[in-house]
């Protein structure tokens, strides 16, 4: 059996379908508002609900584009940050690492600003690492406890408690 360890060539993180399948379901529900707007509506009325209508249409559609267009596209050279208008491009040489806070996962930059990549989760950290040439190493320093640290006066330990 012959195994090949290769890297991936590219990487590509995207938000869920289910945003995607969300939006098409939203502009199945404003279609009929709309298109009565238009065919039923005469004077005053269709004045002032056209416009309503159209933004009704555009919500949805932009929220459908969003969901394909935004996220992290990842090669050899480096990662690209795509949004709904315009992407960034940032080499690897540029990176120096990735930070999680809270839902958000993070590239860190050489220059010490942090650059939100969108549709990557923290369960795709490992392979994002991996996709970038790099090891996984925790910097948590305040969860650590410190050893030449003072216990504080009213703790007991283990052994003075029994």
């Amino acid at each position: 059996m012959t195994v090949i360890n290769a890297k991936p060539t590219r990487l590509r993180f995207r938000r869920s379908g289910a945003v995607w399948i969300g939006a098409v379901v939203m502009l199945v529900f404003v279609f009929p508002f709309s298109g009565s707007v238009f065919a039923e509506l005469d004077g005053m009325a269709r004045i002032l609900l056209a416009p309503v209508a159209v933004v009704a249409v555009l919500v949805p559609l932009l929220i459908a584009l969003w969901s394909l267009r935004s996220g992290v596209d990842i090669t050899a050279e480096g990662l690209t940050v795509k949004a709904l208008v315009g992407s960034r491009s940032y080499r690897w040489s540029a990176i120096d690492g990735f930070d999680l806070r809270g839902r958000t996962v993070y590239a860190l930059l050489t220059d010490e600003r942090r650059v939100p990549l969108p549709a990557v989760r923290a369960t795709d950290i490992p392979r994002l690492i991996v996709a970038s040439g790099g090891e996984l190493v925790e910097t948590d320093d305040a969860d650590e406890p410190d050893d030449e640290a003072e216990p504080p006066a009213e703790a007991v330990s283990r052994d003075e408690a029994q």
